[in-house]
């Protein structure tokens, strides 16, 4: 396959603004007088781009050409290994953020240890960047405390948001904390010598287009903690996807 173009990731990138304009145009249309989420036009728009995407998306991944299934798959070049920097960075920022977020608000006793666990998230994403730009040994403890991290996230996330009956308060930003989830639980797999690429593009991308569409919910409601978690968890995928080259052959009888 030729690695200059891979068509997940021209998809993948072309999906981000798709999903932040039409998130940005439902969070200002899609409420009543009463400032409560409704359904409108622009929710209905978000609802089938998100379909489309990830149609398009499972369709990239069952016609992916990657059966690597071990550490080689994802070695980073130049441009992955400062995104994937960029990314442990804005986990790390967003960990301390969300910590001083419920210190305004009332810290409750699983701030600091989501604080500790950001923490530890972050720090091993940057190992595991550093690791894949080397092809050096690698660490299966330091892929997988992020995908704890971002488990128990989840689940305390989900437990604040199941009091809210409005679903459409939260919905986006739960799909794009399990989606990143699994990404960063497919990735680790890799590690082990039991990457599925095919999963791990389609969780990837999903990842990246819900990741976007949630950063506009923090920008909404002025929380810098979300925008640079989603953030993180969103520019974290790039590199993988594009490592991946799960596009459709385009040379035939090469592929990685």
């Amino acid at each position: 396959m030729d690695r200059r173009f891979s068509i997940p990731y021209f998809i993948t990138l072309a999906g981000i603004p798709v999903a932040a304009g039409l998130r940005i145009w439902s969070l200002n249309t899609a409420v009543d007088n009463l400032g409560m989420p409704v359904m409108h036009r622009s929710i209905y728009a978000l609802i089938a781009a998100a379909a489309l995407y990830l149609l398009l998306a499972l369709l990239c991944a069952v016609r992916s050409s990657c059966r690597e299934t071990g550490p080689g798959a994802l070695i980073y070049g130049r441009g992955g290994w400062i995104c994937g920097a960029l990314a442990s960075g804005m986990i790390l920022l967003g960990a301390a953020a969300e910590f001083w977020e419920s210190l305004v608000a009332g810290p409750g006793i699983s701030a600091p240890i989501m604080l500790l666990l950001g923490l530890l998230g972050g720090i091993c994403a940057f190992i595991t960047v550093l690791h894949r730009r080397r092809n050096g040994a690698r660490y299966p403890a330091a892929e997988i405390l992020p995908v704890v991290y971002l488990l128990v996230k989840t689940m305390l996330n989900f437990k604040n948001w199941s009091t809210d009956p409005v679903i459409l308060d939260y919905c986006v930003q739960l799909f794009a904390l399990i989606f990143a989830m699994l990404a960063f639980f497919r990735g680790a797999g890799f590690v082990l010598d039991q990457g599925k690429p095919r999963r791990t593009l389609f969780n990837c991308m999903a990842a990246v287009f819900f990741g976007a569409a949630a950063m506009m919910d923090g920008i909404h409601a002025l929380s810098l903690s979300a925008i640079v978690t989603y953030g993180g968890f969103l520019l974290w995928q790039l590199p993988v996807i594009w490592d991946l080259q799960a596009g459709p052959d385009l040379v035939p009888g090469d592929s990685k």
